[in-house]
């Protein structure tokens, strides 16, 4: 199982990923993986699940280990090997191309003769690190030039004992019925798209005809050396004050704002029910422009977030 097991600080750190940078806008990142099957190993399936048991263990010892029709046992079956090479794209450019001119660059579209993405390029650098296969000569690579990670990527991809196996993926079968239970790789990257904003703003309208408050919250986050989320809680300076009509603000959001909250309460003048909540909304997409309205009169309130 440790053969299995891929070393994810080994690979974060050797790839360099500035999360910090990311989430502020200054970079953007994406990371390929390309994978090469020299040969796969498997297994022959048991026809009872007792065949994989000594005599002297007992149901009774499996349950106490976790067993149970809802967590059966499960065996590895197939276990391919070779090489994966994964490659960051990484620029500095804020061009909205950015995404479509890296694509098209992996896919191998003849972009960099085209100069279609010329600037884009200029503003960019590669990073290729090869886990599998004879990854000391190609242990980690950083260049301008892509070229030099596509000979990265056909260099060693035949298996030789210079060029050896890595365990890559592996698929693992239930010994109830012998149906597969999952196929897992070895490191598996999570694409992220995300909507950059120079700027996000919420205006906040009173026009009703009634005393009112407004609360706002939200989260920034930022990342840690490790590439965990960090969240700091903020909030409107301006929440819990009453507000007559007309009243108009502008609260700036940064980009990198999220679980945006509202609040909106009218004063009824009933001793029952002195403050009513109109507007209770919980995660606002964050937009360049986002507007809370509210207006009525205290019997028969409106309200509204637009963005």
């Amino acid at each position: 199982a440790s053969a299995l097991n891929v070393n994810a600080k080994y690979l974060d750190n050797s790839l360099n990923i500035d999360f910090n940078a990311i989430a502020n806008g200054e970079k953007k990142v994406m990371v390929a993986a390309y994978k090469q099957i020299f040969y796969t190993v498997s297994a022959e399936l048991p026809n009872n699940p007792s065949d994989l048991f000594d005599n002297s263990v007992t149901f009774d010892e499996l349950t106490r280990k976790g067993v149970s029709n809802t967590a059966p046992p499960v065996m590895v079956s197939n276990v391919a090997y070779g090489r994966t090479v994964y490659v960051k794209l990484e620029t500095s450019s804020k061009s909205k191309d950015v995404q479509t001119a890296f694509k098209a660059l992996i896919k191998g579209q003849g972009v960099e003769a085209s100069g279609q993405y010329k600037d884009i390029f200029e503003d960019s650098t590669f990073t290729a690190v090869v886990l599998g296969g004879d990854a000391k000569e190609h242990n980690k690579v950083v260049t301008k030039d892509f070229d030099e990670i596509r000979n990265i990527i056909k260099d060693n991809a035949e298996l030789s004992s210079k060029n050896p196996a890595y365990p890559i993926s592996y698929t693992s079968s239930f010994l109830k019925d012998n149906s597969t239970a999952a196929v897992h790789n070895n490191t598996d990257y999570i694409e992220t798209t995300t909507t950059e904003y120079s700027s996000a703003k919420m205006t906040l309208d009173h026009t009703g005809a009634y005393v009112a408050q407004f609360d706002v919250s939200w989260d920034e986050f930022t990342y840690d050396q490790n590439g965990k989320e960090v969240l700091t809680h903020k909030t409107w300076e301006g929440n819990g004050r009453d507000r007559t009509a007309h009243f108009n603000t502008v609260i700036p959001l940064p980009a990198n704002s999220k679980n945006v909250k509202v609040v909106a309460r009218e004063c009824t003048g009933l001793a029952w029910e002195w403050w009513r909540t109109i507007i209770n909304e919980q995660n606002v997409p964050l937009t360049n422009e986002m507007k809370v309205s509210i207006g009525g009169t205290t019997l028969y309130p409106s309200a509204n977030i637009s963005h």
